[in-house]
Protein backbone atom coordinates (compact mmCIF):
# COMPACT_ATOMS: atom_id res chain seq x y z
CA UNK A 1 0.00 0.00 0.00
CA UNK A 2 0.99 3.66 -0.11
CA UNK A 3 2.31 3.66 3.48
CA UNK A 4 4.80 0.88 2.76
CA UNK A 5 6.16 2.54 -0.41
CA UNK A 6 8.00 5.01 1.82
CA UNK A 7 10.22 2.25 3.13
CA UNK A 8 10.88 0.00 0.14
CA UNK A 9 9.46 -2.21 -2.58
CA UNK A 10 7.27 -5.29 -2.25
CA UNK A 11 7.77 -7.95 -4.91
CA UNK A 12 4.53 -9.94 -4.97
CA UNK A 13 5.97 -12.61 -7.31
CA UNK A 14 8.90 -13.38 -5.04
CA UNK A 15 6.92 -12.51 -1.93
CA UNK A 16 9.63 -10.38 -0.38
CA UNK A 17 9.97 -6.81 0.79
CA UNK A 18 13.15 -4.95 -0.16
CA UNK A 19 13.96 -2.04 2.14
CA UNK A 20 15.44 1.09 0.55
CA UNK A 21 18.84 2.10 1.84
CA UNK A 22 18.72 5.74 2.80
CA UNK A 23 21.69 6.53 0.54
CA UNK A 24 19.83 5.12 -2.48
CA UNK A 25 17.29 7.90 -2.19
CA UNK A 26 17.42 11.25 -3.91
CA UNK A 27 17.92 14.25 -1.65
CA UNK A 28 16.34 17.64 -2.27
CA UNK A 29 17.93 20.63 -0.60
CA UNK A 30 15.72 23.64 0.11
CA UNK A 31 18.43 25.97 -1.18
CA UNK A 32 16.97 29.22 0.09
CA UNK A 33 16.41 27.79 3.56
CA UNK A 34 19.91 26.30 3.78
CA UNK A 35 21.57 29.43 2.35
CA UNK A 36 19.99 31.59 5.08
CA UNK A 37 20.91 29.36 8.05
CA UNK A 38 24.32 30.15 9.51
CA UNK A 39 25.30 29.56 13.11
CA UNK A 40 21.69 28.69 13.91
CA UNK A 41 20.62 32.14 12.75
CA UNK A 42 17.92 32.09 10.07
CA UNK A 43 18.19 35.89 9.72
CA UNK A 44 21.80 35.71 8.50
CA UNK A 45 22.90 36.78 5.03
CA UNK A 46 22.39 33.93 2.54
CA UNK A 47 25.47 32.06 1.38
CA UNK A 48 26.24 29.50 -1.33
CA UNK A 49 28.91 28.16 1.04
CA UNK A 50 26.16 26.88 3.34
CA UNK A 51 24.62 24.86 0.52
CA UNK A 52 28.02 23.55 -0.58
CA UNK A 53 28.77 22.45 3.00
CA UNK A 54 25.50 20.49 3.18
CA UNK A 55 26.21 18.88 -0.22
CA UNK A 56 29.69 17.89 0.96
CA UNK A 57 28.25 16.26 4.11
CA UNK A 58 25.63 14.36 2.10
CA UNK A 59 28.23 13.10 -0.38
CA UNK A 60 30.48 11.98 2.48
CA UNK A 61 27.53 9.91 3.75
CA UNK A 62 27.15 8.17 0.36
CA UNK A 63 24.38 10.18 -1.27
CA UNK A 64 24.85 10.69 -5.00
CA UNK A 65 21.59 12.16 -6.32
CA UNK A 66 21.37 15.62 -4.81
CA UNK A 67 19.06 18.32 -6.15
CA UNK A 68 19.06 21.95 -4.98
CA UNK A 69 15.86 23.94 -5.52
CA UNK A 70 16.04 27.70 -4.93
CA UNK A 71 13.81 30.73 -5.10
CA UNK A 72 14.75 32.77 -8.19
CA UNK A 73 15.40 35.85 -6.04
CA UNK A 74 18.07 34.12 -3.94
CA UNK A 75 20.89 34.76 -6.43
CA UNK A 76 20.46 38.53 -5.92
CA UNK A 77 20.87 38.27 -2.13
CA UNK A 78 23.88 35.91 -1.88
CA UNK A 79 27.04 37.12 -0.15
CA UNK A 80 29.13 34.79 -2.33
CA UNK A 81 27.27 34.62 -5.64
CA UNK A 82 30.60 33.98 -7.37
CA UNK A 83 30.36 30.39 -6.02
CA UNK A 84 27.14 29.62 -7.97
CA UNK A 85 29.06 27.84 -10.78
CA UNK A 86 30.69 25.62 -8.12
CA UNK A 87 27.24 24.81 -6.72
CA UNK A 88 25.91 23.90 -10.17
CA UNK A 89 28.82 21.47 -10.59
CA UNK A 90 28.34 19.90 -7.15
CA UNK A 91 24.63 19.07 -7.54
CA UNK A 92 21.68 19.37 -9.87
CA UNK A 93 20.49 22.96 -9.57
CA UNK A 94 16.89 24.06 -10.20
CA UNK A 95 15.60 27.58 -9.83
CA UNK A 96 11.89 28.24 -9.31
CA UNK A 97 10.33 30.56 -11.91
CA UNK A 98 10.53 34.28 -11.14
CA UNK A 99 7.85 35.62 -8.82
CA UNK A 100 7.12 32.07 -7.54
CA UNK A 101 8.26 30.61 -4.22
CA UNK A 102 10.26 27.39 -4.42
CA UNK A 103 8.19 25.63 -1.71
CA UNK A 104 5.46 24.21 -4.00
CA UNK A 105 8.12 22.82 -6.35
CA UNK A 106 10.10 21.31 -3.47
CA UNK A 107 6.97 19.71 -2.01
CA UNK A 108 5.86 18.35 -5.38
CA UNK A 109 9.31 16.83 -5.96
CA UNK A 110 9.26 15.11 -2.56
CA UNK A 111 5.73 13.81 -3.17
CA UNK A 112 6.60 12.36 -6.57
CA UNK A 113 9.98 10.86 -5.72
CA UNK A 114 9.60 10.07 -1.99
CA UNK A 115 13.03 11.60 -1.51
CA UNK A 116 14.66 13.12 1.53
CA UNK A 117 14.39 16.87 2.08
CA UNK A 118 17.03 18.99 3.81
CA UNK A 119 15.26 22.01 5.28
CA UNK A 120 14.47 23.64 8.59
CA UNK A 121 11.19 24.88 7.15
CA UNK A 122 8.30 23.01 8.79
CA UNK A 123 5.97 23.89 5.87
CA UNK A 124 3.30 24.80 8.42
CA UNK A 125 1.22 26.88 5.97
CA UNK A 126 1.32 24.05 3.40
CA UNK A 127 0.23 21.42 5.96
CA UNK A 128 -3.07 23.25 6.36
CA UNK A 129 -3.70 23.14 2.60
CA UNK A 130 -2.68 19.56 1.79
CA UNK A 131 -3.33 16.48 3.97
CA UNK A 132 -0.41 14.59 2.35
CA UNK A 133 2.01 17.29 3.49
CA UNK A 134 0.52 17.35 6.98
CA UNK A 135 0.91 13.59 7.31
CA UNK A 136 4.19 12.96 5.48
CA UNK A 137 6.55 15.92 5.07
CA UNK A 138 8.15 15.52 8.50
CA UNK A 139 8.95 11.89 7.67
CA UNK A 140 11.10 13.00 4.72
CA UNK A 141 12.53 16.22 6.20
CA UNK A 142 16.02 16.34 7.70
CA UNK A 143 16.75 19.30 9.97
CA UNK A 144 20.26 20.72 10.16
CA UNK A 145 22.48 23.31 11.81
CA UNK A 146 25.46 25.12 10.35
CA UNK A 147 28.12 26.32 12.77
CA UNK A 148 31.00 27.93 10.91
CA UNK A 149 32.21 25.30 8.44
CA UNK A 150 30.53 22.41 10.27
CA UNK A 151 27.13 21.00 9.33
CA UNK A 152 25.26 19.22 12.08
CA UNK A 153 22.52 16.82 11.02
CA UNK A 154 20.91 13.76 12.57
CA UNK A 155 23.04 10.67 11.93
CA UNK A 156 22.40 9.34 8.42
CA UNK A 157 22.86 5.58 8.45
Amino acid sequence: NEQVKKYGHYDADGEFFEINRMQDRKVVIDGSNVAHNSNGNSASKPSVSNILSVIELLKSKGFTEIIVINDASLKHKLTDADKLPQLKEAAEYIEAPRENPADPFIIQYVKRHHCLLVSNDTFREWKVQDPWIAENIDFYRLAFMIKGEEVLMPDLK
